[in-house]
């Protein structure tokens, strides 16, 4: 609680991103507090004290006046009220929320990812995950076909994500970020009627000129 309050005075955000993904829930079955916590509240799982954890976060940030936002593993073991979820390790966790009637945002796995290679070639820089180019984000559709028109008002939006042990650089960063960035943008944007990939590949094009204007080492 010492250090969310910290959080909430350097970030006047709405909502507060909590984390909660990969945990090794397993990790607890060594440890006596975290037994004596499931022998109390009467768990037979590991994850239900992951799922106790969050929910006490939950109560804690509500009393703040905050919104908790959380990767899709907060699902584990039963997701507290009023959470959102990043759906990150594919889209399952985004549409078991979504149908739940919780706010979703997609960022999954292998589509939002931009510390992965943009081609096969042997001159890219190495990353985490097989390649993923510009036209595998703009084709992305974060309402999935597997929600009803209801549930998927329910998707807020997506992010692109990029971790960097691999990028030693700023110039770096910015190869792996653009062009990629602006597809999410226009994805982001754009309702499945109106996307168009030919007529994004002409914007994109045009954007190279500004990309020197301000020396950004687009791919």
């Amino acid at each position: 609680q010492n250090v969310f309050m910290e959080v909430i005075d350097l970030f006047p955000n709405q909502y507060i991103h909590i984390g909660g993904d990969e945990a090794q829930v397993t990790e607890w079955l060594k440890s006596p507090a975290a037994v004596a916590l499931m022998k109390k509240e009467g768990f037979t799982n590991p994850a239900q004290v992951q799922s106790y954890f969050i929910r006490r976060v939950e109560k804690f940030l509500l009393s703040k006046n905050k919104k908790m936002i959380g990767w899709d593993e907060i699902l584990q073991g039963g997701l507290a009220e009023s959470a959102t979820v990043m759906s990150w390790e594919g889209e399952a966790g985004g549409i078991t929320a979504a149908r739940m009637h919780h706010p979703v945002v997609m960022t999954p796995l292998p589509y939002m990812y931009f510390d992965a290679p943009q081609a096969n070639e042997s001159l890219e820089p190495k990353g985490w995950n097989p390649p993923v180019p510009w036209q595998m984000v703009y084709n992305y559709e974060p309402q999935s076909k597997q929600l009803t028109a209801d549930e998927a008002k329910y998707i807020m939006g997506v992010q692109g994500n990029i971790w960097a042990e691999k990028v030693p650089n700023l110039k770096h960063l910015e190869y792996m970020v653009y062009p990629r960035a602006l597809a999410v943008a226009e994805l982001g944007g754009t309702s499945k009627e109106n996307k168009n990939i030919d007529r994004f590949a002409e914007k994109l094009n045009r954007q190279y000129g500004l990309f020197k204007l301000w020396d950004l080492d687009a791919r």
